[in-house]
């Protein structure tokens, strides 16, 4: 029978390392069923709301796995309260909630309890330097004591320096990908000593910790220190990021980092944290994984973007800049090509966000776009390894592309795109969004057919022989294909009021402008503990709406509101979204 776990904290690093990794596993994983909840979900900062969110949970559950914390180490010194709301006395509510309900509990801790004094890694038996040094240490030590006291079964694992590569975590990988675009020099300590642990690498590692946990199904009451083994300062991370960064970005700035000292910075003494490593050492795979191997392959994924622009009155929308700057997020270098003569005053917006800005009428389409953005993009040897088409046909994203993209790392296929239909053709996808893996952009096949694209008279053509024509195309050249919707639709997604609300329910993450110019809807999404918006962000709203006047279209009931009720302490959330359109104003 399986297992039933869940899993809180399902945006940060870790839950979503598990996320990924179960959706990965799939059928294949006969041993858990998984349920993640975010801090949506459940706010560890109000204990009280807490306690009711786990007595609204089914009663079957097994394990309950807590990788909710609150993280900002130097932000916690002003936020106390805050602090310890969500390390510890919400923690200690879980473990309570456990013990009454026989429910095994995991929660990860850190290095920070420690502190950092000694030559030696510290144990998981250590408690002579259980002496954290500053307030966010504390209040994880806290919340391991208080597991403790509970009662109830429960295993801590201690991690020290995770990273992810999703560029929106905030970790350490990423502030100096972030900084070495920005300063030439930086100062980083060398006397900080740790152990870097992708979220991958935990979560792998820590599935291995719940099928022990189950195999053996006895009391558990454990402290496990999770890591690869290797051991680094701070500033030789920083080398190794700034090395690998070297080798694949385009835009980097960074010239030098200089090691100095941590009370050059701060009144702290020096920090060596490293977490002895028992478990792995005691598992019959207890081989590590090559440090530079696992830092590698969890950096290896550098998108391109080809973003093809098109507008009657030569500007650049603000929906499009929105747009744009969501792309940048997930791409290492965007390529925008317009086929309109835009003045300079309009390629100023957006040249913080583009790398090369193509603006000439060539009278090719979209099609005609990307195939100048790919010859620039074969040209210059851009150490990028997937490459996205993008256009400006939708609004968006309503929902994060990185959730999207995640999900998609684990297919095998050469290339794919949101959403399949055939509409009186052949099934293909849609044109507006397509991303093509190395294997794609490397071929010669790819750059002969966008070489071969040419103005075509009519748009029917336009789609057979390139939109329809690019899908056949390489699915003859033996490439495989797929679509983060499964489904393949017979007719027109975007002109399909009941295929939109699906697509969006699937965490579609645009949605084509001609939609909304064609079709009225009105839209009532209830939810109990699920929080749903089509439209997620009340900016994107207002650009939505600017569009539409530019355009000389008329709308009317177009509003969005939120209703919060307060019912026993429980959220409730309404969405009505009304949009009705009338004709193009002459």
């Amino acid at each position: 029978m399986k297992k039933n776990i869940i899993f809180l904290g399902k945006n940060g690093q870790i839950a979503n390392a598990f996320f990924l990794l179960t959706e990965k596993l799939g059928n294949k994983n006969n041993d858990f069923n998984c349920q993640f909840y975010s801090s949506f979900d459940v706010d560890l900062s109000n204990p009280v709301t807490t306690d009711l969110f786990l007595d609204s949970l089914p009663k079957n559950i097994d394990l309950i796995v807590n990788c909710m914390a609150y993280t900002n180490v130097d932000k916690a010194e002003e936020e106390q309260d805050l602090c310890n709301k969500i390390n510890n006395i919400s923690v200690g509510v879980i473990a309570k909630y456990c013990f009454s309900n026989n429910i095994k509990f995991v929660h990860f801790s850190t290095d920070y309890v420690f502190d950092g004094t000694g030559s030696e890694p510290f144990s998981e038996d250590n408690t002579a330097n259980l002496h954290p040094l500053n307030f966010y240490g504390k209040t994880k030590l806290l919340g391991e004591q208080a597991i403790q006291k509970s009662g109830c079964d429960y295993i801590i694992i201690r991690l020290s320096w995770v990273y992810d590569t999703r560029q929106t975590s905030k970790n350490f990988v990423n502030t100096i990908k972030r900084l070495a675009q920005e300063k030439e020099v930086l100062n980083i300590v060398c006397d900080q000593i740790g152990s870097p642990t992708s979220a991958d690498f935990v979560a792998k590692n820590s599935m291995r910790i719940f099928e022990k946990i189950f195999e053996e199904d006895k009391s558990l009451k454990e402290i496990i220190h999770l890591n690869n083994g290797y051991f680094i300062s701070l500033f030789d991370f920083s080398l190794k990021i700034f090395e690998f960064l070297k080798r694949s970005m385009e835009v980097i700035n960074l010239k030098k980092i200089i090691p100095i000292k941590t009370t050059e910075l701060k009144n702290l003494e020096t920090d060596f944290a490293i977490l002895k490593n028992s478990f792995l050492n005691k598992t019959n795979n207890s081989k590590l994984k090559d440090f530079n191997l696992e830092f590698s392959n969890n950096l290896q994924n550098r998108y391109a973007t080809i973003f093809a622009h098109y507008d009657k009155d030569q500007i650049i929308d603000d929906y499009v800049i929105f747009y744009l700057e969501n792309l940048r997020k997930i791409s290492d270098y965007i390529i925008f090509v317009s086929d309109c003569n835009l003045p300079e005053s309009e390629t100023n917006k957006i040249r913080n966000i583009c790398h090369k800005i193509v603006a000439k009428n060539h009278g090719e389409y979209d099609f005609g776009s990307y195939k100048i953005g790919i010859e620039l993009f074969l040209n210059e040897k851009l150490n990028c390894n997937s490459l996205i088409l993008a256009n400006d046909s939708c609004l968006g994203p309503v929902k994060p592309f990185e959730n999207i993209f995640q999900l998609m790392e684990f297919s095998d296929a050469d290339f794919w795109g949101l959403i399949t239909n055939q509409d009186g053709y052949l099934p293909h996808l849609q044109s507006y969004f397509l991303i093509f893996k190395e294997r794609v952009i490397s071929s010669k096949e790819f750059a002969e057919f966008f070489k071969n694209v040419k103005k075509q008279v009519c748009k029917e053509d336009i789609i057979k022989k390139y939109e329809v024509g690019l899908t056949q195309y390489l699915l003859k050249h033996n490439f495989k294909m797929d679509s983060f919707i499964k489904k393949i639709f017979e007719t027109n997604p975007t002109e399909n009021k009941k295929i939109l609300l699906y697509s969006h329910l699937m965490n579609f993450p645009i949605i084509k402008i001609r939609f909304l110019k064609k079709i009225s809807h009105h839209l009532i999404l209830k939810s109990h503990y699920k929080y749903y918006n089509i439209f997620s962000e009340y900016k994107l709203l207002k650009l939505i709406n600017n569009y539409f006047l530019r355009n000389n279209i008329k709308l009317y009931n177009f509003k969005i509101f939120k209703i919060i009720k307060n019912n026993n302490n429980i959220r409730f959330y309404l969405l009505n979204i009304r949009i009705l359109t009338i004709k193009k104003q002459n």
